[in-house]
């Protein structure tokens, strides 16, 4: 009666053990990391900023990737509001990696605004491996005007030049 207990047991911890198994071989992870994910600060009246996200998998794949909707704000890859495209992963070590750009920039936003959304990324076929990452702008004051060439001219101090003098 104990042999079965124990037996029983050990399968029960076998199965449990496989069915995590494969969770973690079909794990999305980026840099930044998801729990931290990007953030941006940057100046009003349409300054532009951008970040590069690398995606990482188990092994090389293909991984799909939607821009929010109504986020005119920004862009992943080029890719503007609503779009859903892919990437591959190319396998370069331990996991598998795919480099893209995130940009932002602050036309029609307003200075001390701050504005939020995800982008969800999996790889394909497999929607178990969805993941957000979350994207925060902030939009800053823009820059004080500086002077240009020809105002700094008249501020310049002259120094005399060498005076003729008559013998």
């Amino acid at each position: 009666m104990k042999h079965q207990k124990i037996a029983m047991f050990s399968t029960m911890l076998c199965l449990l053990g496989l069915g995590f198994s494969d969770t973690a071989l079909g794990q999305i992870t980026t840099q930044p990391p998801l729990s931290s994910g990007m953030s941006f600060q940057v100046q009003s009246g349409g300054a532009q900023g951008s970040q590069n996200l690398t995606i990482y998998t188990p092994n090389a794949t293909t991984v799909f990737i939607t821009v929010p909707a109504g986020q005119t704000w920004m862009k992943v890859n080029g890719e503007p509001a609503s779009d859903v495209f892919t990437v591959n992963t190319s396998q370069n070590g331990a996991l598998a990696a795919a480099t893209i750009p995130v940009q932002v920039n602050t036309l029609n936003l307003s200075t001390n605004q701050t504005v939020a959304a995800n982008i969800q990324i999996m790889i394909a076929n497999e929607p178990a491996t969805l993941v957000n990452f979350p994207v925060a702008l902030t939009v800053g004051q823009s820059a004080a005007p500086h002077a240009g060439r020809e105002a700094l001219a008249v501020f310049r101090l002259r120094r005399p030049g060498p005076r003729a003098s008559s013998i």
